[in-house]
């Protein structure tokens, strides 16, 4: 992969992330409540080709180590089989379901200039 496709790539996942955050302002709480809880359920029946997928993606991470371009920990910590990590990752998506809605809540808020606040 070359910078440049790097950097391609990336500026499209940061572009469709702001869409997706745009859309995420125009739906219910509990339109994001129920979506949460579909994607967990969806990781959940797609188990199987998940795990498959992640064992290909250690192997080519194993080869990044061994090149000395990639941490062992960081590779430790891309392996899904590890301990809990799989039940983690799925708790941690209906425990964000059950968040309280932050849209519209106002955590920070200065005056930067005449004129101009920054809110959070």
């Amino acid at each position: 992969m070359t910078a440049q496709t790097s950097t391609i790539n990336a500026e499209t996942i940061a572009r469709v992330a702001k869409e997706a955050f745009e859309a995420s302002q125009l739906t219910s709480s509990s339109e994001r409540v129920d979506a949460l809880h579909a994607i967990r359920s969806e990781l959940e029946s797609r188990r199987e080709a998940i795990m498959s997928a992640n064992k290909e993606d250690l192997q080519a991470a194993q080869a990044e180590v061994d090149a000395g371009h990639m941490s062992k920990s960081l590779l430790a910590r891309l392996d899904l089989s590890r301990g809990d990590k799989w039940n983690s990752m799925l708790q941690g998506v209906i425990d964000v379901a059950a968040l309280p809605d932050p849209t519209g809540t106002v955590t920070y808020a200065t005056k930067l200039d005449d004129e101009l606040e920054l809110y959070k």
